[in-house]
């Protein structure tokens, strides 16, 4: 027990003090202001270090028997400091008012020096107070100037003496002026010997706070020599630190009264070294001590004197020294012959003999070494100039063991020792750990990684003699299997870790297919599909063992096979590689062959079976099996005459299916040029000889890949000559080409044809085949045809008369130094050009023609013109599946006269003269050699006059029809009806030529010399019988239709005289539709009545109206608009009036189409329609517009008459039927509606206010047939979302009756109730017809009641409940999510989570868990470049991160009009997807994993759209919702005011615009095509993601479907949907 000796302090003492400081100042006024400047200069020194100095000056005095303990307590404006120990001394009184003065100077073990620290609390004081035992002294500001105020008055010049040196009015240090307190019970802590309080300045609290939590921290007493206990007391903090010493022990314990979790317990080992060190200055005691423990890291990595400095020390330990320091204590003083260079080196010294004190234990470990490495992320002074301690710390190591070898032996420096980051040493069996015995154990510290890799020597072996250890373990066959995957995995993952060179010599880690090791530097062959070949002797290749390929694709990950056999090529390990067996394969055979061995026959057959086997192994309809690589050596096979050639200059013959059509080709060709037999080649054995008896399809197939050809081989030839006109094919392609023209490549640009005969060296290469000449003249022409079709690029150069697609034709030209080349465009085909030129065509009299004069389609005409004559059925053509239609077409191609067309006008004329002899009256084909006619000379102004067609019209004869047969008759007495609808009563009194009709009244004449039918008049008597309302809609809506005929004649560029011609015409077209019509014409000077059929029409001689008959019955003009013939007769009545016929189809498409549709389909046809229909329109003035015809109708119901379509204006219709309603809101509605689309679903709140208004219904409407206004499906709409909301209700008032055994299925009992009538009536009430059908249905619900339920949001009482059990069963260590996902869908499970009545169920749940082992199943997405981790079932943190997205991005779904993409030719080559992130896989990405996570953004984004979003789909449930099934045809029901739309997701990780469609999503999406919209998500996983917006995608346009529309493209059965 220490004794105390108490020596108060004298308040006589300190008032003598005072009276010197006194005198002082009045003598020396200028040490005023010199105290103040000092003191404040000390206080900015010691700032921030204030509580760290207080507890130093109670560590120093703490000589006490009581506890050695400071308390440190702040409470509202108030810090108290309190210590036991010696009191405050005279001594420590004075060096508070004397700087310098302090008596720790003469004092050992004294930390600090208590004047200068102790003025670091005047920055946050207003007073301080020291109560010691007796002494009781106060400072303060207020008295210090109190003071100096004193000393002014009583000598006032000192005033201007301090005003001289500072600007300060009262210059004064607080410290030297203290005064004596009385009241001795101002003392707080009574229990403590010495109390320090200060009152604090405002705002220093937190000051005050930042330094207790900064520095009061356990490591604070561990060199404090004295002090054991702090106490720390605030508003937030109260804890007690405490130090307890056993031997070289020190525990550190820490109590926290507020908070549990900061409680702790530390253990320090410590050593010492206390002693005397000198220098040029003299001697000094000194102390160097460290803290140290393996298994703590310090919270404080600073050099400490007692206290911690700002010096970083980058070692594990605590470290202290006796140093000498800056005033502030927080730097250690550089000075030339201080002692703080000697301190750090035995700093240094003292930590190595610390590590060295932890091998001495049992373990063989790093903490040792651990303790001298200096921390990489703490980059301290100590280790640079002047200290180096680093280096003193490697000076003292050099030659201690201290690094752990994997043999559990500390090694030195100078023991070579060996060191791979690679964990190595698991890959090593413990028998072979004497071959690494400088080899150091491994970890993954970075630190020691780091401290290794700076010794600067080699820490790996040498590579060979690494290698070699290895291979000495697998001959010594240490190797585990798991062992030998690890170290391929190692040297293929790791081997520049591992390895010092590029190209290490690797150890024979490898074995075979039969299970030896592989040493030697041949190819290593991964073979495929887990099948070996057995390959022909003398090949340098081998098979990797598959198990072995396995194990190690297992332990990369499984990892597509490229990239592991990418990791293997350090072994000289590649894929299979066809291409490279095969190769060795031919190349060992054909040395054997060339070196004339005698078993060279073997040797072929010994190749064949081997590559054979190959072929059959390649997958089917790939590139490799279809074509022998061109960069191989053809294989030798034996020939029909027994040579051996090489098998692609051989081709199939009669021996072979393949080869009938080539025995006729190369009949001619006199070389050995066929493969020889199977037998000859011995590629079918005798079963007995052989394990696999080749097929001969199979191996006909296998021959044909070799390169052995069944069409003639295709060979590039070269056409040259030094000028053009040298050579007849360079002649014509060059006077062909259309002048001027621009080079290709240098874009010259070459005027004329005479600059071409300037230039020189004309090249072209050009396709040819093999033996051309020989087949051309001596095979079959149907085998010619045949090769000629089913030869892809051959048949593609002659149909196209182009050459193939690298031809070129270049050419020298003046004063350029490269040559110049002609656009491919212009390059014609030379076969085609040697063809037409070539008599090879078989025609009568067995003679053979060009084919230019060879006709085609002569059937009628032979043996006028020449025709080819060819066998249809011969066997190149079935065997080839060649039909008729495809030679015809090719023959034309080639030169061949199509038609009649190709002949001239007076060819033609020579054949009409012949014709009546050639045909009999019984022939068919008169009327077609007529069209024939009309055809040739379609495209053809006009008719030149000539002999032979004077003579035709003056003497020829025509077919006709007269009196019931016919026959031919004089070209003068014939009657031409261009129209089949005249009356047939006065068609059975005329000639009528059987020409075609609609061919046009003045072509017919000018071409055969008839007369039309127009010549007759015809008078319409004044009783006509109509129908007025279904005229006045028909007539109506045609004149409305006028302009739009119009644009397809405006579209035509006609001259100006014709366009007005044809404007004129259209404008006057006037048509009644008649059901009685009496007509009278005159025939022959005879007068007559006619009578019209049904769809038959004529026109009034002076009216110049059209009439048409119809039937009685026929009184709707809406329905009477989709009549095809009707629409026929006015097409052609339009077509008559224009004397056209070529947009007849054009006009019966628009006819019968509701104006809606008029401008889309002329969007269609013309692009820039929109642009010109304001022009056209104009043209036609008077024609109402659907605005106008819709208002005129209401005026007509109304019975109001207006003056013209003028009045046809909002202020009129205002004044007429809607006085008493406000203008505004009128006009509102005016201009809102939308006239071409009457019955669109938004117009139907203006059209209910309109009709109820002026009180008519939509029957009103329609009885008018103008157009048909139908609402009901908006109607249905509406009543839909009334009863999804009434649905709603009633599942609260469920809930609210804690219905839960049976809530859901009485839920959906009436969710899915769906028997409601909806009638098309604008005062159809949607509540009362709701009212009435479940009142029926549903006798014991109470309806008011339901409807007066408030709405509870069962959907988030159930998600909570769900998500609450879930988490409470997670906490089991066998949860099992699949299990707990499967009950989602239980009925008895939801119903139970919905009340939160689920002890029975977490019952069940728990005994089906218990029942199986659990399975994570984890997965990773990245989504937007952000990996979320979820597993198959559990997909919480996947759905939160989603909700993040949505909410921290600004997604937008956009709304999207589709256009349809035009349809391609599929080529059968798919295009590859990008596969995705799993787990660090590559691989594509589940389809349910994108529906599910792209049905999750849909929600988010449509939450942001609708009022409300009902999740329907199965996926739901998944997420946590109560309700969702399959099968429904869309995902969401989103509802906004009283419309539900029905909304189906598309999601895709690419941006393409296309998506599959289910059939039964097609079929509900057409059954509500008017709420029915798609959500398309391309881009899902990006951060470019994408929301289109697809509304009313199945609502088409009247003549559109499905597979035909204008929005999307159809691709398949399967229904993918593309689009632009």
């Amino acid at each position: 027990m220490e004794v105390v000796t108490v020596q108060s302090v004298a308040n006589k003492d300190i008032l003598n003090l005072i009276q010197q400081r006194r005198n002082t100042y009045i003598n020396e006024p200028l040490s005023i202001v010199e105290h103040f400047n000092n003191e404040n200069k000390n206080i900015d020194e010691y700032d921030g270090r204030q509580l760290l100095e207080m507890i130093q000056n109670a560590n120093d005095e703490c000589v006490t028997s009581k506890t050695k303990k400071v308390l440190i307590k702040l409470e509202d404006t108030t810090l108290l400091i309190a210590n036991n120990g010696n009191p405050f001394s005279l001594g420590g009184v004075e060096s508070l008012m004397y700087s310098d003065l302090s008596p720790k100077v003469m004092e050992e073990n004294k930390v600090g020096q208590k004047g200068l620290g102790f003025r670091s609390v005047l920055n946050w004081s207003k007073e301080i107070y020291i109560a010691s035992y007796d002494l009781h002294i106060k400072f303060s500001k207020e008295h210090a100037n109190n003071f100096l105020e004193e000393i002014l008055q009583e000598k006032p010049q000192i005033r201007d003496i301090i005003k001289r040196k500072t600007k300060k009015a009262f210059p004064v240090s607080i410290l030297r002026c203290p005064y004596i307190e009385e009241d001795k019970s101002l003392k707080k802590e009574v229990d403590y010997d010495t109390v320090i309080e200060l009152t604090l300045k405002d705002n220093v609290e937190k000051f005050i706070k930042n330094q207790i939590n900064a520095d009061i921290i356990p490591e604070i007493l561990v060199f404090l020599n004295k002090l054991e206990e702090i106490e720390v007391k605030t508003d937030e903090h109260h804890f007690v630190i405490n130090k307890t010493l056993q031997d070289n022990t020190i525990i550190i314990t820490k109590t926290d009264y507020l908070n549990n979790e900061k409680n702790g317990n530390w253990l320090w080992y410590s050593m010492e070294d206390i002693g005397v060190i000198s220098n040029a200055e003299g001697s000094k005691n000194y102390e160097i001590k460290i803290a140290y423990n393996p298994d703590i890291i310090p919270s404080v990595q600073k050099l400490f004197s007692y206290f911690r400095t700002d010096v970083d020390f980058p070692y594990p330990v605590l470290a202290h020294g006796s140093f000498e320091l800056s005033s502030n204590r927080n730097q250690l003083l550089t000075l030339e012959n201080g002692f703080n260079k000697q301190l750090i080196d035995k700093l240094a010294k003292l930590l190595v003999e610390c590590a060295v004190n932890l091998t001495a234990n049992n373990k063989c470990n790093y903490e040792a070494l651990k303790l001298v490495i200096p921390s990489i992320y703490n980059n301290s002074t100590l280790n640079n100039a002047p200290w180096f301690l680093k280096d003193s710390i490697e000076k003292y190591i050099r030659e201690i063991a201290i690094f752990p070898s994997i043999n559990n032996k500390y090694l030195k420096l100078s023991d070579n020792i060996k060191f791979y980051e690679v964990p190595i040493q698991n890959s090593i069996p413990k028998k072979a750990y004497p071959l690494f015995n400088t080899l150091l154990q491994p970890t993954s510290d970075r630190e020691i990684i780091h401290y290794l890799s700076t010794l600067n020597i080699n820490l790996k072996y040498p590579d060979s003699e690494f290698t070699n250890k290895i291979n000495q373990i697998i001959d010594n066959d240490f190797l585990t299997e798991k062992q030998r995957i690890d170290w391929i995995y190692l040297v293929c993952e790791k081997t520049k870790e591992i390895y010092n060179g590029k190209n290490p010599a690797l150890p024979f880690l490898l074995i075979n297919s039969e299970n030896k090791k592989i040493k030697s530097f041949d190819t290593v062959i991964v073979p495929p599909k887990e099948v070996t070949y057995k390959l022909p002797k003398g090949i340098k290749l081998q098979f990797l063992n598959q198990d072995l390929y396995r194990r190690i694709r297992s332990r990369f990950g499984n990892i597509p096979s490229r990239q592991i056999i990418e990791k293997l090529n350090l072994f000289n390990v590649a894929e299979y590689a066809m291409n490279v067996v095969v190769q060795k394969i031919i190349s060992s055979t054909n040395e054997i062959v060339r070196a004339g061995k005698k078993d060279k026959v073997n040797a072929i057959v010994e190749m064949h079976k081997a590559l054979f086997s190959i072929y059959n192994a390649l997958d089917d309809n790939t590139e490799a099996k279809n074509t022998f690589p061109v960069t191989l050596t053809s294989p030798y096979l034996f020939t029909r005459n027994k040579e051996l050639k090489e098998a692609n200059k051989l081709y199939f013959g009669k021996e072979y299916t393949l080869g009938y059509l080539m025995e006729d080709l190369l009949k001619e060709v006199k070389e050995d040029v066929f493969v020889g037999t199977f037998e000859q080649n011995e590629l079918v054995q005798e079963p007995q000889k052989s394990e696999t008896l080749m097929s001969n399809h199979s191996v006909e197939k296998y021959l044909k890949w070799l390169g052995v050809a069944d069409f003639p081989k295709k060979e590039i030839k070269e056409i040259k000559s030094n000028s053009f006109s040298n050579d007849d094919f360079l002649k014509f392609i060059i006077t062909s080409i259309k002048y001027p023209f621009t080079t290709q490549g240098y874009n010259e640009k070459i005027e004329s044809i005479a600059e071409m005969k300037n230039c020189w060296d004309f090249k072209c290469n050009v396709l040819w085949y093999e033996h051309f000449d020989e087949i051309v003249s001596g095979a079959s022409f149907e085998s010619l045809l045949a090769w000629f079709l089913k030869d892809i690029e051959l048949n593609n150069s002659l149909v196209t008369n182009q050459e193939f697609a690298s031809s070129e034709l270049r050419f020298a030209y003046p004063k350029k130094q490269y040559d110049r080349h002609i656009p491919k465009s212009y390059i014609k085909s030379y076969i085609n050009f040697i063809l037409q030129k070539t008599a090879f065509i078989p025609v009568e009299n067995g003679e053979k023609s060009i084919p230019n004069n060879c006709l085609l389609d002569s059937n009628n005409l032979s043996p006028l013109v020449k025709t080819p004559k060819i066998n249809y059925t011969a066997t190149p053509f079935i065997n080839n599946n060649i039909d008729e239609e495809q030679i015809n077409y090719f023959l034309k191609r080639i030169g061949l006269k199509d038609s009649l067309k190709d002949l001239s006008i007076q060819s033609l004329y020579t054949l009409l003269n012949q014709h009546n002899t050639h045909f009999s009256d019984a022939t068919s084909n008169i009327q077609s050699f007529y069209t024939a006619i009309l055809e040739a000379t379609k495209n053809r102004e006009f008719i030149e006059d000539c002999t032979e067609k004077k003579q035709y019209i003056e003497t020829g004869q025509i077919y006709a029809h007269f009196e019931g047969k016919n026959s031919f008759y004089p070209v003068s007495e014939v009657t031409y009806v261009d129209n089949p609808n005249f009356s047939q009563e006065l068609l059975k009194k005329l000639k009528i030529a059987k020409l075609p009709h609609r061919a046009g009244n003045q072509r017919i004449s000018s071409l055969f010399g008839v007369q039309p039918l127009d010549y007759i008049k015809f008078n319409v008597q004044k009783n006509v019988e109509s129908n007025h309302k279904l005229n006045e809609a028909f007539i109506g809506e045609l004149n409305e239709m006028k302009p739009h005929l119009f644009a397809y004649r405006f579209q035509k560029g006609l001259k100006k005289s014709q366009l007005e011609s044809e404007l004129s015409a259209i404008k006057n077209i006037k048509i009644i539709i008649a059901f009685n019509i009496d007509v009278k014409y005159r025939l022959n000077g005879i007068d007559n009545d006619l009578s019209l059929n049904k769809y038959e029409y004529i026109q009034d001689d002076v009216s110049k109206i059209f009439y048409i008959k119809l039937d009685r019955d026929n009184s709707n003009y809406q329905e009477l608009k989709k009549d095809y013939r009707l629409k026929e007769t006015i097409a052609d009545i339009i077509c008559g009036a224009l004397k056209v016929t070529e947009n007849r189809k054009d006009f019966i498409l628009l006819l019968g189409e509701s104006p809606s549709n008029w401008i889309h389909l002329l969007k269609r046809e013309f692009e820039d329609y929109e642009s010109i229909e304001k022009e056209i329109v104009g043209k036609f003035e008077g024609v109402l517009s659907a605005e106008q015809r819709f208002w005129k109708l209401l005026l007509d119901l109304k019975e109001i008459k207006f003056k013209s379509e003028i009045d046809l204006n909002s202020d009129f219709i205002h004044s007429k039927l809607f006085a008493k309603l406000d203008k505004d809101e009128f006009f509102d509605m005016f201009r809102k509606l939308d006239y071409n689309n009457l019955s669109d679903r938004k117009n139907f709140s203006y059209i209910q206010k309109i009709f109820q208004y002026i009180k008519i219904d939509l029957a009103d409407f329609n009885a008018f047939g103008y157009k048909i206004l139908n609402f009901e499906s908006h109607l249905e709409n509406q009543l839909y979302t009334y009863h999804k909301v009434f649905s709603e209700k009633y599942a609260s008032f469920l809930f609210n009756k804690k219905q839960s055994n049976d809530f859901i299925e009485k839920c959906e009992q009436l969710s899915k109730f769906n028997s409601f009538k909806v009638s098309n009536s604008i005062n159809f009430v949607v509540k009362k017809a709701h009212k009435l059908a479940v009142s029926k249905s549903f006798s014991e619900i109470n309806y008011e009641a339901i409807e007066a339920t408030v709405k509870i949001d069962l959907e988030t009482i159930y998600n909570r409940n769900i998500k609450a059990l879930e988490s409470e069963l997670r906490l089991l260590p066998n949860f099992n999510d699949t299990i707990f996902n499967d009950n989602k869908y239980e009925t008895e499970f939801r119903n139970a989570v919905y009340f939160n009545e689920i002890e029975n169920i977490k019952t069940d749940l728990i005994q089906k868990f218990n029942s199986l082992t659990k399975d994570d199943g984890k997965s990773q997405v990245n989504i937007g470049n952000t990996s979320v981790a979820f597993s198959n079932n559990n997909v919480n943190d996947l759905l939160d991160f989603i909700e993040e997205q949505v909410k921290n991005n600004d997604f937008k779904m956009e709304h999207y009009d589709p256009t349809k993409v035009p349809e391609t030719n599929n080529s059968g080559k798919g295009n590859s997807s990008t596969g995705q992130s799993f787990n660090g896989k590559s691989k594509k990405y589940k389809n349910e994993d994108i529906g599910f996570i792209g049905e999750k953004f849909a929600f988010e984004l449509l939450k942001k759209e609708f009022d409300s979003v009902e999740w329907v789909s199965e996926y739901a449930i998944k997420a946590g919702f109560p309700n969702g099934k399959d099968g429904l045809g869309y995902d969401f029901e989103c509802k906004k005011g009283e419309e539900t739309r029905f909304v189906e997701v598309k999601s895709s990780v690419t941006k393409n615009y296309s998506f599959n469609i289910s059939t039964n999503e097609v079929k509900i999406g057409h059954s509500i095509e008017k709420s029915f919209d798609i959500l398309l998500i391309t881009n899902l996983l990006s951060e470019d993601i994408n929301f289109k917006y697809l509304k009313n995608i199945f609502d088409y346009t009247n003549n559109e479907s499905f597979l035909d529309n204008n929005k999307f493209l159809v691709e398949n059965d399967s229904y993918k949907i593309k689009f632009k």
